[in-house]
C-alpha cells in the first residue's frame, strides 16, 4: 500500500528535532514502516534514517522499475536485462573491453562473458581483436544490435515514464539534478 504526500506541503516553520530523526509516518508505506521498526528495535548505534529511507528507496524503486522493465520489455524481446546494459554502454561509447563492461556495469567479467557470447549468438554484437593489442577483445554492436537496443530503450523509457508521473516535471527534474550529485561524489 502506497502512501501519497501530505498535499498541504512542508510546515513554514520548519521540521522539529523528531522530524529530522525519521520520515512522517505518511510517507512510507508498510513495509519501510517495519524495516524502521526492526532496526530501531535491533540496531544499536546512530542511524540516520533520512538517509537510510533515502537509499532504501532508491534501490527499492530501480528494482522494482527493472522488474517489470524486464518484464514487459526485454524478455518479450527476447532479451535479458543484463544483454539490455551491455548493448546500452556499447552503443552510447561505440565499443568496450569485457573489462570496461564489467567494471561499469558492475558485473563480473564471466558473467560479461556469458552474456556476450549470447547477445553475439543473437547476432547482436561481434567481437573483434584489438589493433594494438591483439590479445585484447572489442565489443561492437551489429546493425542489428543497433536496431535491438534503439527498441529496447523505448520500450523502457516508457517504464520509466509510467514510474515518474508520480512526480511533477520540476520533482522529475529535482530528483535527477540530486541522484546526478549523488553520483558525482562517492564516498572515498
Amino acid at each position: 500500500m502506497s502512501a501519497a504526500a501530505d498535499p498541504s506541503g512542508p510546515d513554514p516553520s520548519g521540521p522539529d528535532q523528531a522530524d529530522l530523526s525519521e520520515p512522517a509516518q505518511g510517507d512510507i508505506d508498510e513495509f519501510e514502516r517495519l524495516a524502521l521498526a526492526k532496526i530501531r528495535q535491533s540496531v544499536d548505534g546512530d542511524i540516520d534514517f533520512d538517509i537510510m529511507g533515502a537509499v532504501f528507496n532508491t534501490i527499492r524503486l530501480a528494482t522494482h522499475i527493472v522488474a517489470r522493465a524486464e518484464a514487459q520489455i526485454h524478455r518479450r524481446m527476447g532479451g535479458s536485462w543484463a544483454g539490455f546494459r551491455i548493448l546500452f554502454y556499447v552503443w552510447v561509447v561505440g565499443s568496450a573491453e569485457p573489462r570496461q563492461l564489467a567494471q561499469y556495469l558492475g558485473l563480473t567479467r564471466s558473467a560479461i562473458s556469458a552474456v556476450v557470447n549470447t547477445l553475439e549468438r543473437d547476432g547482436y554484437v561481434a567481437r573483434r581483436r584489438s589493433c594494438t593489442d591483439g590479445r585484447v577483445v572489442i565489443v561492437e554492436l551489429t546493425e542489428a544490435g543497433v536496431e535491438f537496443v534503439i527498441a529496447g530503450f523505448k520500450g523502457h523509457h516508457l517504464v520509466e515514464r509510467a514510474w515518474m508521473q508520480a512526480l511533477t516535471r520540476e520533482e522529475q527534474q529535482q530528483l535527477a539534478t540530486l541522484l546526478r550529485k549523488v553520483i558525482a561524489n562517492p564516498p572515498s
